[in-house]
């Protein structure tokens, strides 16, 4: 059975907790905060809300960040099944600090989809209180807000017509702002929130709200017992202040104390109502709120978290603890809450805490895990958005540590299963659990006792000091016995073996374990938001943070100030959150857009060793020849660009598209070109106009569907694009490029390729300095190039070759012109690139062409920019293979081995939209071997492309499927020495490599 680690009861204590008006609220910090980012919520999901077309659904969480998720994008890019997940359509995000500012434990949306409302402890948009934020969910702009509210906001919800919004309160009670101008698409540049009635009479925390379906009653549900119904019809008549709101029903009633959520159903008939410290589910007569009946929730081991009505009335809904077989479901009573039940599988693994009807007659919900799921109408499970973080709880023993801290193992499932080890030094992550010389947290050699998930942990018998609700979660003792640390659910704490606290600093989440290195320098955590933190053991202070995606590939280590290294791909996982004052939404820069000034892997593998930051970048700048003092993040702000129109997942029928768009920029760095791409390559570039007026540019799609793109650049970098996707539904399509789908279904001899290749194969095996001479570098090209062209008249119209085996630097810039001669937007542009690639003094790239003379190699190397510009300029498809990490001893500072995240990073990056295959990771060297004929990388590749990598039998081979079979062949080939990856930009979508015959 799975272990719940959130009840309902948990925010009910954050309410207690919480301060009232009166004190002055906290000025949202202009300090950047580092945020992790992956696309799905990173903490608790409290609630959920769908607009009345169920195709927006909108969720808010602990994380500090509102979600819209498109529902009409279900089947087309997720499902219940492994593979890339719904990305949402928007994340809002309000003003935040650190600590509990910002999270968000309401939304509601408006029925016509066009304003979101989010609340919870947001204090920072107020003078005093906290404040209700409205954003258009169009373009993300924070366009209302109302503030002065006595404490934390639990509920909202929109009237059927968008006039009114309620909140009810931790304490203080309800709430009722009237919207204006509502119903104008949240296109507005301001919309007010003016307060309109109010209730105060209630003395506990309020979780529910809900509006009649005619707009004529609210209902509300109260710890103090009561569900109280009120007469909507004279609100906002005058022009007066604030109404006293009445009820016109107020009454307890049966099935527990704690009434929580609360549902109309779809006639206004009846009200269902669940409950906090009870199972029981009972459905209400809305008249008189008298006992209608009793659902039946037989075998319930927990409570309720949320009620929902079918859109047609029939089944009653509800979700929250209940287990059955050791899987959460949510329980459905067909006949409206009377008769029988039906328990249907959710796929989450912790509390459901929130449910919404969709008009289809399905159901979306939301989890503590974090996770969202819709259901069909017929009970089916029709989308599945999983959290995409490790999740620690139950390894309190299973953080594994070298003696110097540098390697940790650790579980990426509860309970410590399917591990992973990283390793500083080697800048890499394996699923290889069997490394030796790594230890579990001591958790014995002192008498303390009750450590684990409990209020009271104690040394000797004596209870040891923890704040009120905080729980002890992990343990671990000094080597030297003299010390030891509490992880506790929101700090890591310090203690003397006497049982005095020396210091005491807060983690994001529970810290779920803890471990020590041995020479008591260290201390590592496992959090709850997923990362994992070395900490100095002496004063508490953080060096290090390491996130490893759950996709058990992409990771990201970085410092306090924001120094990183990363995986391919994992430079995206994290970014800076940018407060921008009370009134308006905040930015997010992902770390790519600093990659020039905070990519320093240098840095990070000092941290561990110096134990201080400032050490260890003045060694890093020692070892580069030089100090270089970096100026503040908030000084090297790329533009930002948001779509207004259209929607995404627009439907199109003509050949044209206008889109609508603004660009933001700092004072002192406008924007200065406005770049469209469609399906990650250029369509066209031009000037940015001044200001941040609404621009329109028309361009010409293609008759398929397709991800339109708009990226603007100012003196620092490229924004975060803002991207539409295309659905094409002209009369006339044209045929789609066989290079760019999967095919499924239909033989492959039956369709008619129409995309050429071009292939510049480049393999470099003879050097002029002959210390530099391969074995198969220039065989491994040939044969490339070799399997490239039995594509020829099956996935390709035709193939052009441009072979250089040993080539010179001429022959590769001349090849380099022709591909940006010859691609067009129909065709697809391949480089295959091996041999030496190095690093020099200054850290700038070259691959070493044959007559390479390292002794002129600023005029002798082919570097790196050259082969970046081409692939980026290319009309079509870009795709280049990288075995350039040969390894070999040079002079003169000039290390060997190109920097493959870097290089993966820059030409995946979602500017240049190049599909990379890297043939190893990290600091990894490539290997080529007499027993295989070629490198390991190519032999792979060959036997991919050859049908090997075809693992569902669909006669092709694609992108993501030669991907992983490339990984796991180079990686037996090689004994682990080697791990191959791929940087994909995410819009652009897997497409097929070869067909097979």
């Amino acid at each position: 059975m799975k272990r719940f680690a959130v009840s309902l009861i948990t925010m009910l204590l954050l309410v207690c907790s919480c301060p009232l008006a009166g004190r002055a609220a906290p000025v949202p910090t202009t300090e950047p905060m580092l945020r992790v980012e992956t696309g799905m919520h990173m903490e608790m999901i409290n609630r959920i809300d769908v607009d009345k077309g169920g195709r927006w659904l909108v969720s808010a969480s602990n994380d500090k960040t509102v979600r819209v998720w498109d529902l009409a994008s279900i089947g087309k890019e997720s499902g219940g099944s492994p593979g890339p997940q719904l990305q949402p359509a928007r994340i809002l995000r309000p003003p935040i600090a650190p600590g509990k500012e910002g999270k968000l434990y309401s939304v509601a949306i408006t029925p016509d989809g066009a304003l979101v409302a989010a609340g919870g402890w947001t204090e920072a948009g107020s003078t005093t209180g906290h404040t209700v934020y409205l954003f258009s969910r169009t373009d993300g702009r924070l366009v209302g807000r109302a503030g002065g509210l006595g404490n934390v906001i639990l509920q909202l919800a929109f009237s059927p017509d968008g006039r009114f919004l309620a909140a009810t309160l931790g304490d203080g009670g309800v709430r009722i702002f009237t919207v204006s101008p509502a119903g104008d698409g949240g296109r507005a540049s301001s919309v007010g929130l003016r307060l309109t009635a109010r209730d105060v009479a209630y003395d506990r925390p309020a979780y529910g709200a809900h509006f009649s379906p005619d707009g004529n009653r609210l209902v509300t549900a109260c710890y103090d017992g009561m569900v109280r119904v009120y007469d909507t019809t004279s609100w906002g008549k005058g022009e007066g202040g604030a109404v006293a709101a009445t009820p016109m029903i107020i009454r307890k009633v049966p099935g527990g104390e704690r009434p929580f959520s609360v549902r109309f159903s779809p006639d206004g008939a009846q009200i269902a109502v669940c409950f906090d410290d009870t199972a029981a589910v009972s459905v209400l007569a809305s008249s008189d709120l008298g006992l209608v009946n009793a659902a039946d929730t037989g075998g319930a081991n927990g409570a309720f978290a949320s009620v929902a009505w079918s859109a047609d009335g029939r089944t009653l809904y509800g979700g929250g603890r209940l287990l059955v077989d050791g899987s959460v479901c949510i329980r459905s009573w067909p006949g409206g809450g009377k008769g029988a039940y039906r328990d249907r599988e959710s796929g989450v693994s912790n509390v459901i805490t929130a449910l919404a009807p969709l008009p289809d007659g399905g159901l979306a919900y939301g989890a503590a895990d974090p996770t969202i799921g819709v259901l069909g109408a017929d009970g089916v499970r029709r989308l599945l958005i999983l959290p995409e973080l490790a999740d620690f709880r139950g390894t309190s023993r299973d953080l594994l540590l070298s003696e110097d801290g540098g390697t940790i193992q650790f579980g990426y499932k509860e309970y410590g299963t399917e591990r992973g080890t990283f390793s500083l030094a080697d800048r890499s992550l394996s699923l290889d659990s069997a490394r030796s010389g790594l230890t579990p947290p001591d958790t014995s050699s002192l008498p303390i006792t009750r450590w684990k998930n409990t209020p009271e942990p104690a040394l000797s018998g004596s209870p040891l000091p923890l704040d009120q609700f905080e729980l002890s979660r992990s343990l671990a003792i000094a080597p030297d016995r003299e010390s030891f640390l509490l992880g506790t659910s929101w700090a890591l704490r310090r203690f003397d073996k006497r049982g005095g606290e020396q210091w005491s600093v807060p983690v994001p989440g529970d810290a779920w374990a803890v471990n020590i290195d041995r020479k008591g320098n260290l201390a590592v955590v496992a959090c709850g938001d997923g990362t994992i933190r070395w900490y100095r053991y002496r004063d508490g202070k953080e060096l290090l943070a390491f996130f490893p995606h759950a996709d058990r590939k992409r990771w990201i280590l970085w410092t306090a100030s924001g120094y990183y290294d990363a995986s391919l791909g994992g430079e995206e996982l994290i970014g800076w959150h940018l407060n921008r004052g009370k009134d308006a939404a905040a930015d997010f820069y992902p770390a790519s857009r600093f990659r020039e000034t905070r990519y320093r892997p240098d840095i990070i593998a000092r941290i561990v060793g110096t134990g201080d930051e400032d050490e260890a970048v003045r060694l890093a700048d020692a070892a580069r020849g030089g100090a270089r003092k970096e100026a503040a993040i908030s000084r090297f702000l790329p533009p930002v660009v948001a779509i207004t129109a259209p929607d995404d997942n627009v439907i199109a029928v003509e050949s044209t598209l206008a889109i609508h768009y603004t660009v933001r920029a700092p004072t002192d760095a406008p924007a200065t070109s406005i770049r469209v791409m469609v399906d990650g390559r250029p369509v066209t570039v031009f000037p940015a106009a001044a200001g941040e007026a609404e621009q329109t540019v028309t361009i010409a799609i293609p008759s398929r569907d397709c991800v339109v793109s708009i990226i603007a650049e100012n003196r620092h970098a490229p924004s975060v694009p803002g991207s539409v996707r295309v659905n094409w539904r002209g009369k006339e399509s044209e045929p789609v490029p066989r290079a760019v789908i999967a095919l499924k279904g239909e033989p492959a001899a039956k369709r008619q390729p129409q995309s050429r290749l071009f292939l510049l194969a480049v393999g470099v095996s003879d050097y002029r300095d002959k210390g530099l001479n391969l074995r198969f570098a220039a065989k491994d090209a040939e044969d490339f190039a070799a399997a490239q062209k039995t594509q020829a008249g099956r996935l390709y119209r035709e193939v052009q070759v441009k072979m250089l085996p040993n080539g010179t630097k001429r022959e590769i810039i001349s090849g380099l012109a022709w591909l940006k001669k010859e691609v067009t937007a129909n065709d697809v542009g391949m480089i295959f690139l091996a041999g030496h690639g190095v690093n020099d003094a200054a850290g700038f790239y070259y691959f070493l062409p044959a007559d390479t003379d390292l002794d002129e190699l600023d005029y002798t190397g082919l570097v790196f920019s050259d082969i970046r510009n081409t692939l980026s300029i290319l009309k079509g498809k870009a795709v280049i293979f990288l075995d350039t990490c040969h390894s070999g001893s040079l002079a003169g500072g000039i290390r060997t081995g190109w920097d493959m995240t870097r290089v993966g990073n820059e030409l995946g990056s979602a500017e240049r939209g190049v599909v990379v295959f890297a043939s190893s990771s990290g600091s990894q060297f490539s290997y080529e071997d007499e027993a295989w004929n070629n490198g390991a990388f190519t032999k792979a590749l060959l036997e991919g492309l050859s049908g090997k990598a075809d693992v569902n039998n669909e006669g092709v081979v694609t992108v993501a499927n030669l991907n992983l079979y490339v990984n796991r062949r180079v990686k037996r080939l090689t004994n682990n020495r080697q791990e191959p990856d791929v940087m994909k930009p995410g819009f652009i979508a897997d497409f097929t490599l070869a067909t097979i015959r």
